[in-house]
């Protein structure tokens, strides 16, 4: 049966040349999708940081001397002539 062995040793490469190549695609789908979450990551961290900006600068006003709950509704929306 040496004959068949070249054979067998043909599929056995095959296989794990398969193998190999399935192992390498995974891995840049992992990597492709490590990235897209460190992506979002990264602008959640951007978003939290100008809320908590956002946050300090609403506290400073209702802190305020004179601005009270009024500097904070004058910085909402702009008042009409009538108001």
């Amino acid at each position: 049966m040496p004959a068949r062995e070249p054979n067998e040793r043909t599929r056995v490469n095959r296989r794990f040349d398969r193998m190999e190549q399935l192992l390498a695609d995974f891995h840049q789908e992992m990597i492709t999708r490590f990235d897209a979450v460190y992506a979002l990551l990264d602008r959640l961290e951007q978003g939290s940081a100008m809320i908590t900006e956002a946050l300090g600068n609403i506290e400073g006003l209702l802190s305020g001397e004179s601005a009270g709950r009024e500097g904070l509704r004058a910085t909402r929306r702009p008042r009409s002539l009538g108001d």
